[in-house]
């Protein structure tokens, strides 16, 4: 490049990096996901019965709130990063970037069948030891 020519924009690498720190952002929000669904998770199986309604209905807002919250992180990050890969990957990855879009919404939509599950294992532990 000759001197005092102006870049048109970031180069491939450039992005592909981008593309890595997105889905690395979206590993951690995952992360986080799954601490708080293990911690509610624990919190149900230990006091779920014991707890009262005020505190069930808490409890029950917090999970569904931040689960929720880290599910949104999570898809933002890996749907930016896989938009950013799409600007910059050579012609030969349109396969894997055709299996790792189908591979993002498969583990979102895992990630929310999560958010219900947890639900409703709350309400089963609670039933249970009720009766």
């Amino acid at each position: 490049m000759e001197e005092g020519a102006s870049s048109t924009g970031p180069s491939a690498v450039e992005l592909l990096s981008l593309a890595n720190e997105f889905n690395e952002l979206g590993g951690y929000y995952f992360a986080l996901y799954l601490t708080i669904l293990s911690g509610y998770l624990v919190v149900a199986y230990v006091a779920g019965s014991r707890l009262t309604r005020g505190q069930l209905r808490l409890v029950n807002a917090m999970f569904v709130l931040s689960s929720l919250y880290f599910l949104w992180s999570t898809m933002t990050m890996w749907l930016a990063g896989l938009s950013t890969y799409v600007q910059a990957a050579p012609d030969g990855w349109v396969f894997s970037l055709y299996l790792t879009a189908a591979l993002n919404i498969f583990l979102i939509l895992a990630m929310l069948a999560g958010v219900f599950a947890g639900v409703q294992f709350m309400n089963q532990i609670r039933h249970e030891k009720a009766q």
